[in-house]
């Protein structure tokens, strides 16, 4: 795997949950400003919301795999450092979001 297909998603993970006073919608509606333009229309928001319930449930029951998917082996300058170890979960789940959403056929090719 090449290291942008990691160092995307969670650069773009943490830089959506900076966004830390806003609510999960204005974090998605960000996330899609960023990487489509556009907003996610009413039935892609419920499926990114679906996904973003499922990856915080993973993340939250096992806090340490969450933190683990933070370090990058291969190159350690690429390791998203943090202070609290409270917010592995929550930075895990965005960067799972943004990895799904950088994944989609609009963001890839610009269609």
């Amino acid at each position: 795997i090449h290291t942008c297909a990691i160092e995307q998603p969670d650069h773009l993970g943490k830089r959506v949950r900076r966004l830390s006073t806003s609510t999960r919608d204005e974090r998605l509606d960000r996330l899609a400003e960023l990487l489509r333009s556009k907003p996610l229309t009413k039935e892609e928001r419920r499926i990114v919301l679906n996904s973003l319930d499922q990856f915080q449930n993973i993340h939250e029951s096992d806090s340490s795999a969450a933190g683990m998917m933070l370090i990058d082996a291969v190159n350690p300058d690429f390791t998203i450092a943090i202070k609290d170890e409270k917010i592995a979960p929550e930075l895990a789940t965005w960067t799972m979001v943004a990895s799904q959403m950088l994944n989609l056929d609009e963001v890839i090719t610009k269609n």
